[in-house]
């Protein structure tokens, strides 16, 4: 607003908005009023999270594309796209977004909403975006919220709470965008009345009790994101994933994942594969090599993971892998020094790993390394002094 003439300043002084009683809404409602057309619509969309919900700015900036508000600049997309940024930053900016935490060499940044913008969020948003908390008591209280006709036009869903009758609702929605489950009480198969919501974009299912994915999932051929977080009873993942060509982002931190389908190598757009907490995993398959635009690999607290595949040399537009409290880890590959844009390798609580490849020092773009409590670590190569752009260095 620093760039407007005398002549705006007055028409904002004489604004038929300050005529209420509350000052401090009328300014956030004078500040949205400044903003794009596009801005206003990614702010709008800011209300399907619950008040003081912790917002990841990647999952932000996924479903803003998800739902049409963020293009893809690059022709193999990528985790987080430079206008999603931007749209990003300006929401900070005006304070929409406040409280915006980045650890230092880590990749997460989170935010959150005030209660009071959140309020105003509400207020703007549109009937296609819509957050149902305790969706049980809702369902059954609220039959306005939640009438199939206002259902059935759903761009954004976020339900928490609930039961089978969540489940028949989402299958009204045949124009989802993005789908976001939590604390859902059904047992057994991922309906698959789910799979068969065709636009979908992203979906992101948390600490569910669904103890098995169907086949029927790789028929998302749209989908752009797969969020399986918390669902401890999901021990496979069906080979059909292979199939959901255009995924960038697969998380599947917290399950009890014993090994990923050969499939997962198909998935060449894959940008960030997160593993955090799949203690049951013990191998990686072969064909995560063929993962070409893989990004970020987080395989934190994989307890029983014992080493990698020689093939994830191939990955060459890595930046970020995370082996931390990976405690059966007794080696680091030799192929690792073919990552030549890893930036950040954490080997932290690896307390069995026993050496490190003299290869490592190839990797000249690399800025943080931590080998803090390897225990079983004699000694690091000579190499090592080859890192020429390494800031930290935790031992």
């Amino acid at each position: 607003m620093h760039n407007k003439s005398v002549e705006k300043w007055k028409a904002i002084r004489n604004s038929e908005i300050w005529k209420t009683n509350n000052e401090v809404m009328a300014s956030l409602e004078l500040s949205y009023m400044n903003l794009s057309s596009v801005l206003k619509e990614c702010f709008a969309y800011c209300s399907i999270f619950p008040k003081g919900h912790l917002i990841y700015k990647e999952e932000l900036i996924g479903q803003w594309m998800a739902n049409g508000l963020v293009s893809f600049t690059r022709s193999t997309g990528g985790m987080e796209d430079d206008l999603g940024n931007e749209y990003f930053e300006q929401l900070v900016q005006v304070s929409f977004l406040q409280n915006v935490h980045e650890k230092a060499y880590s990749t997460k940044v989170t935010c959150n909403m005030h209660d009071m913008v959140h309020d105003l969020a509400q207020s703007i948003s549109d009937q296609r975006i819509l957050l149902i908390n305790d969706a049980d008591k809702a369902i059954h209280k609220d039959n306005r919220k939640v009438n199939p006709t206002k259902i059935k036009k759903m761009h954004a869903l976020y339900i928490s709470g609930g039961d089978s009758n969540v489940i028949s609702m989402v299958s009204k929605a045949e124009n989802l965008r993005s789908l976001l489950l939590e604390r859902i009480a059904v047992v057994g198969t991922l309906p698959i009345s789910i799979t068969k919501l065709i636009h979908l974009r992203y979906i992101c299912i948390s600490n569910c009790e669904f103890t098995v994915i169907p086949n029927n999932i790789g028929a998302l051929w749209s989908l752009h994101a797969l969020h399986l977080q918390g669902c401890n009873m999901i021990t496979y993942l069906p080979e059909t994933i292979g199939n959901i060509i255009y995924l960038r982002t697969l998380k599947l931190n917290l399950n009890m994942l014993k090994h990923l389908p050969e499939s997962i190598g198909n998935l060449d757009k894959l940008c960030f594969l997160d593993l955090d907490g799949c203690v049951s995993l013990e191998k990686v398959p072969e064909s995560i090599g063929n993962l070409i635009n893989l990004e970020r690999l987080d395989l934190q607290c994989c307890k029983n993971l014992k080493c990698l595949p020689e093939s994830i040399g191939n990955l060459d537009k890595l930046c970020f892998l995370n082996f931390q409290s990976c405690e059966r880890l007794e080696k680091v590959l030799e192929s690792i020094g073919k990552l030549m844009n890893l930036e950040r390798l954490d080997l932290q609580w690896c307390v069995n790993l026993k050496c490190l490849p003299e290869s490592i020092g190839n990797l000249d773009k690399l800025c943080f390394l931590n080998l803090d409590h390897c225990k079983r670590l004699e000694k690091v190569p000579e190499s090592i002094g080859n890192l020429i752009n390494l800031e930290r260095l935790d031992l």
